[in-house]
């Protein structure tokens, strides 16, 4: 951090309010330890900031950018990290200031601090604005190499027969001749490059002779220890009963005894990332949020048993066909009982390989199958589209 020059010691004052900070250690799974100073961000004055948004490629775009490479056998995909990411964004002096109480044993180690604050010079973890702040350093560090943001996704910047996809401090290089990206990231950044992804976003890469299997069998296996289910027994049948089907929102039973929202909200992930086949058990759990009770807590139960069974299955990425985009849509009619909504979906294929999915309640009532099949078709469309035109810039450049 001192090599870095992100902060800057100054002499406290009753017109400087500064932030406590705190250690956070941590051990990776090769068994290296990890130490980081954080602020404690929750305790910061956020009245003056007027922008804290951080955007990351989306799930699809990465997919798009697997079955890209699995197209065209020249084309490399390579996973680079980049190392204390945050540290690098320096803070513009049209940036609100921030200030941060030293770690309480400073003085061993740097006697001239003793007694001083912090002024925090760049985007340290734990603070609001951080990830926008070390987002904006990024892209216009790579837009003065030549790249050029996307207008379908401002986290696919591309430069000639050059693809990066950004997901915070993890990129994703396409490319012929990847190594001119990554020499042009170690002019400015410290990296690691990790090659050809083996774990990305909680996504597990398998290479198959002729495609790759992605997977979150690990994953599922810490989402169960999470809730203490890891030794439920198998679900032979499907992720959920008929019973969820007429389930109503309770508001009755303490809600306390069930961690019901962690695992909606673990369980979504998992349905966008790699398991289509819970996307709807997933939507329709998921709209009983303000009120559960026991009966959702065992279809929660019952889903994750079903995963337990399942967790070894993978989405399979390989050449298919040469048939670029092709979406399918579908909805059914008035299914829930209590309201009286439908639910619909669809799924986005790229020469063949699943890249986009989605189920949903609908959010108006409709009238007619014609009115819900419409509703369906119009929300596929809209991830059509979105992907047709970042397919389209990937190959030819932003317009």
């Amino acid at each position: 951090m001192m090599e870095l020059k992100v902060f800057t010691p100054v002499e406290p004052s009753k017109h400087i309010k500064a932030i406590p900070g705190k250690w956070v250690l941590a051990r990776r799974a090769t068994g290296e330890a990890k130490a980081r100073y954080v602020a404690k961000g929750y305790l910061q004055d956020t009245s003056h900031i007027q922008d804290n948004y951080s955007p990351v490629i989306a799930i699809p775009a990465i997919k798009l950018m697997i079955s890209l490479s699995l197209e065209n056998p020249e084309l490399q995909l390579i996973h680079v990290d980049i190392s204390t990411a945050y540290l690098y964004a320096q803070r513009k002096d049209d940036d609100h200031k921030v200030y941060l109480y030293p770690p309480s044993d400073i003085g061993k180690f740097y006697p001239e601090h003793e007694g001083k604050i912090y002024q925090v010079n760049a985007a340290l973890d734990g603070l609001v604005e951080s990830a926008m702040l070390w987002y904006r350093t990024l892209v216009e560090y790579l837009q003065q190499e030549g790249f050029v943001a996307t207008n379908s996704d401002h986290c696919v910047l591309k430069k000639e027969e050059h693809i990066i996809g950004v997901y915070v401090d993890d990129l994703l290089i396409l490319s012929r001749a990847p190594v001119k990206v990554i020499d042009i990231l170690k002019k400015r950044f410290k990296i690691k490059v990790l090659g050809a992804p083996q774990k990305l976003l909680g996504v597990t890469f398998e290479y198959l002779p002729d495609g790759i299997a992605l997977g979150q069998e690990q994953y599922i296996d810490e989402l169960l220890q999470k809730f203490k289910l890891d030794a439920l027994k198998i679900n032979q049948h499907g992720p959920i009963s008929q019973a969820a089907y007429t389930l109503k929102i309770n508001d009755d039973e303490d809600q306390s005894n069930y961690p019901y929202r962690q695992a909606i909200g673990a369980l979504l992930f998992l349905s966008r990332s790699t398991r289509p086949d819970i996307c709807f058990p997933t939507a329709l759990l998921s709209s009983f949020c303000s009120g559960y009770g026991e009966e959702h807590w065992k279809q929660i139960i019952k889903l994750l048993r079903y995963l337990k069974r399942t967790k070894t299955h993978k989405l399979i990425y390989k050449l298919y066909n040469n048939n670029g985009l092709q979406a399918y849509s579908d909805a059914d009619y008035a299914s829930e009982e209590l309201s009286r909504h439908s639910y619909s979906g669809y799924m986005i294929l790229h020469n063949g390989n699943l890249i986009g999915w989605n189920a949903s309640k609908q959010k108006t009532i409709a009238l007619s199958t014609a009115d819900s099949e419409s509703f369906a078709v119009y929300k596929c469309m809209k991830e059509a589209i979105y992907l047709k035109r970042l397919l389209t810039e990937m190959r030819h450049g932003p317009f």
